[in-house]
């Protein structure tokens, strides 16, 4: 299992077998997982460093002390309001809306109602922007503010040609999950923003 978030820091969990004993380190950063998962020809742990050998090479990184929190704990129960669009479609008006967003905090306001899912952006020096995209959505209608970049980065990795987002309310995270088996078990929480 690797969970990761993002921040001012990102942890990944996975255990690795050390000798006799199973190791779960929290390394600092996705990037140094990744050096150890893919380039590493010897991997060592002493007190709270791991240290990678190849040819050459030695590197060694401090890891995070502590248990890795309940992750699942973060993960909302499904949603009252569950929304499924076309992936290519959301990540293509995503792109084109958020240029107008602001640069900081890459805004977009999403209006969901039956059928229908606008997504608006406002920055004051440059205008407006508004896209529609048609969904398979029955609910209540709902007025929710995303960092556009959270979702197109997750949307772009997704290989379903349809996502599912679900929501709770304007306050609460929401889910995004790829809608077919190719992206089964890949689940991402993105926290609303006040718009």
């Amino acid at each position: 299992t690797q969970f990761e978030t993002s921040g001012s820091r990102t942890a990944s969990n996975r255990s690795i077998q050390w000798g006799e004993q199973v190791v779960k380190p929290i390394f600092e950063s996705k990037d140094d997982y990744e050096i150890i998962y893919r380039f590493a020809t010897k991997l060592g742990f002493a007190e709270n460093s791991a240290v990678y050998r190849r040819p050459g090479v030695v590197l060694a990184m401090r890891l995070i002390e502590g248990m890795f929190p309940d992750y699942k704990q973060v993960i909302p129960k499904q949603g009252e309001k569950i929304v499924k669009v076309g992936r290519l479609r959301l990540l293509e008006t995503l792109r084109r809306v958020s240029i107008l967003a602001s640069d900081k905090s890459h805004a977009v306001k999403l209006e969901l109602s039956p059928g229908l899912l606008r997504v608006l952006s406002q920055n004051p020096d440059l205008g407006d922007a508004k896209e529609e995209v048609p969904v398979e959505y029955a609910g209540e209608p709902l007025k929710i503010g995303f960092n556009s970049k959270y979702i197109t980065d997750v949307a772009a990795v997704l290989k379903s040609d349809d996502v599912q987002l679900e929501l709770a309310d304007d306050l609460s995270p929401g889910v995004l999950r790829g809608a077919g088996p190719e992206d089964a078990g890949y689940t991402v929480v993105v926290m609303p923003m006040r718009i």
